[in-house]
């Protein structure tokens, strides 16, 4: 079924607001854009019911990183058996994120893991006893430098993008992700919609919308969840994902990666293990941006030496949200792997 697309300015400034405050409240809103609470409550939840938008929620990356295993995976299967993998990928809750490519791997994954005991096991185990499934290769992230949860539709005018910064929760957490018990349970819940209120945050959860908001706020101001607000591929004009490859001096390497993670049209940027040592990934309108990108990317960071790139032909689970054809979320699988231990 085709799905209009026709948006009006309203309606991306409405989306660029829940961008900077994922949870900010439809009064706010509208006393930045100057119209209803009620008017952006409509207009969000038509987009929203369309698979436009929506918000999530997931492990802060930086620590889940530096305390747990983050990780890309590189996959190479026969093509009569790429979409059965994908499949089965997609249902896995510590698979975060799957891509087709367009060379170099097949596919493209973003894993989240306790430690590198279960990565070891996943990629030995399940991953590689997938029928059609040839060879991997792994790069365990050492630093996150940017993420998806910093890129915006630039919508809005820089003083109503100021007021909303500031309503927005910046904690950042300091230490292994710990949740069990209830606050797993609001993480889930969170996962699949990240502007639920707590009423029905406690209905569904079968608990007090008083015991919501104290657990929410707890794991608010203990910055261990990133709230993000998700576009689809055809809302946001930005057609083209590409992920590059680099190597850059180790005496270079944090300075480049904190550069590049800088850039406006960046969604990712870490420094992992191996001789490619730095991988990014970027939102581009054309193909012939990716050039542009390498060369202002040389031009700031003279040592940053591209070895490889390649573009997504398909994007199908972004963060724990499984994507159609024209990148619109169609459902959501919490991304797993969240540290039970106390």
């Amino acid at each position: 079924m085709r799905i209009s697309t026709d948006l009006d300015e309203t309606d991306l400034e409405i989306v660029n607001c829940v961008q900077i405050a994922p949870r900010v409240t439809w009064n706010e809103i509208g006393s930045v854009l100057l119209i209803g609470p009620d008017a952006a409550a409509r207009r969000w939840k038509r987009l929203a019911g369309v698979g436009l938008t929506w918000v999530t929620a997931y492990p802060q990356l930086s620590s889940w990183a530096k305390y747990h295993c983050l990780a890309f995976v590189g996959v190479d299967c026969e093509l009569r058996a790429r979409q059965s993998v994908v499949e089965d990928l997609e249902r896995i809750p510590q698979v975060a994120s799957v891509s087709q490519m367009s060379s170099g791997r097949d596919l493209w994954l973003i894993v989240l893991f306790d430690d590198l005991q279960e990565l070891g096991r996943f990629l030995q185990g399940h991953l590689a006893s997938l029928p059609g499934v040839r060879r991997t290769r792994t790069y365990a992230v050492s630093e996150v430098y940017s993420d998806g949860a910093r890129w915006k539709l630039g919508a809005l005018p820089r003083d109503s993008h100021q007021r909303l910064v500031a309503k927005s929760h910046g904690s950042h957490l300091e230490g292994p992700v710990v949740l069990a018990g209830g606050l797993r349970e609001l993480a889930c819940e969170l996962a699949r919609d990240g502007r639920a209120s707590a009423s029905a945050l406690a209905q569904r959860l079968g608990t007090s919308a008083s015991t919501v908001r104290r657990r929410l706020a707890r794991l608010e101001d203990a910055g261990v969840l990133t709230f993000r607000c998700e576009v689809a591929q055809v809302l946001s004009g930005y057609r083209v994902i590409a992920t590059y490859w680099a190597r850059v001096p180790p005496g270079d390497l944090d300075d480049a990666a904190r550069a590049i993670g800088a850039m406006p049209e960046v969604r990712l940027a870490a420094t992992v293990t191996g001789t490619e040592n730095l991988i990014m990934t970027a939102w581009h309108r054309t193909i012939g941006d990716t050039k542009e990108f390498e060369a202002r990317v040389v031009g700031r960071c003279p040592t940053v030496d591209f070895v490889d790139s390649a573009i997504a032909l398909q994007m199908n689970k972004r963060m724990g949200w499984i994507l159609d054809g024209d990148g619109r979320g169609v459902a959501a699988v919490p991304i797993g792997g969240y540290a039970a231990r106390e």
